[in-house]
């Protein structure tokens, strides 16, 4: 069987790629989230060029089922500052009442 996750590609400046971290448990239950990114230009040091991944889809990350206590404080760190630029992007799109909402969907955790 054909594995593409095998294949070596270099990233690009331009390339839109997915990032797709997931857990499965057989004939229990899945879990993935999935965010488009397109590859940016970041730094250049001593060691070569970087690249970066800026999100191009906005969709908050549901924090209902997260249990904080199994996250290092790095993740819990990472996940609030994701929800918050999910609403920073987006609610000056919104009406109160869908603002409201978005902010319950992104508060802290």
């Amino acid at each position: 069987m054909f594995n593409t996750a095998n294949i070596d590609i270099a990233i690009e400046e331009g390339m839109i790629t997915s990032i797709e971290p997931g857990l499965y448990r057989e004939g229990r239950y899945g879990i993935r989230i999935e965010n488009l990114v397109l590859s940016i230009r970041d730094q250049e040091t001593e060691f070569g060029e970087f690249m970066a991944f800026e999100t191009l889809t906005l969709c908050y990350i549901d924090t209902g089922l997260v249990d904080k206590t199994l996250l290092d404080q790095k993740h819990v760190d990472w996940l609030n500052q994701y929800n918050n630029m999910v609403y920073e992007r987006l609610s000056p799109h919104l009406d109160e009442e869908h603002r409201q909402w978005l902010a319950h969907k992104t508060q802290i955790i």
